[in-house]
């Protein structure tokens, strides 16, 4: 199950303690993976990515990962444009952003999910962090919710990319933070980097 985070700031800082083993699932699972794929036109800016991190150059590392990220999931939005028999015109203006290519897209609910994962993909925070100024009982949410089977679409599954995500690509962009170099911000980037890893393999699952 997707890792689930709550708590203080201490908890929060401890991440950057899980940071080695998320970089061996991107040698091990993301590249190999994208490598054989329709996505292999971005291995070299993850193995780039790698590289920054292994120099501990942390704000060039999380930066480049975040705009690798965008690009991957562009092309995902061009597979399902053509999959879905959308007819989008994927380069007019209102497309232009994350946040307008997963809202604007009018994408099918084909994502067949449980509502424990469900619940995971639409908290305020990525998946891989619960809301942690304000600590959570996870398991007492969990409880409420159902095994039963729902469909969502790519908006619901990536829209942590346009909630805290986008904010932290803008105030990055635009020189207004310092967080993005510590390592736990980097944790929760190579975090995202996995759930759209494993956003595009159920896709290529699906419509193989």
């Amino acid at each position: 199950m997707t890792e689930l985070i709550a708590g203080t700031a201490k908890a929060i800082n401890s991440l950057g303690r899980h940071l080695p083993r998320k970089i061996e699932k991107v040698k091990n699972n993301v590249i190999p993976y994208l490598k054989e794929s329709r996505y292999k036109r971005h291995v070299s800016s993850l193995e780039e990515v790698l590289n920054c991190s292994e120099n501990n150059l942390n704000k060039a590392c999380n930066l480049l990962l975040l705009t690798t990220i965008e690009g991957i999931v562009r092309d995902l939005a061009e597979f399902l444009n053509e999959k879905q028999n959308l007819k989008l015109d994927l380069n007019h203006p209102k497309f232009n952003s994350l946040d307008s290519l997963l809202r604007n897209g009018n994408w099918d609910d084909d994502y067949e999910i449980d509502e424990i994962e469900l619940h995971t993909y639409t908290q305020s925070k990525e998946p891989i962090l619960q809301n942690y100024s304000k600590p959570l009982s996870v398991s007492e949410k969990i409880q409420r919710l159902s095994n039963s089977k729902i469909k969502i679409n790519l908006k619901t599954r990536l829209d942590f990319l346009r909630r805290r995500f986008k904010e932290d690509r803008d105030l990055i962009l635009h020189g207004q933070t310092s967080e993005y170099g510590s390592k736990w911000h980097l944790f929760t980037t190579f975090s995202a980097l996995w759930q759209v890893y494993l956003t595009i393999k159920h896709y290529d699952d699906l419509y193989q």
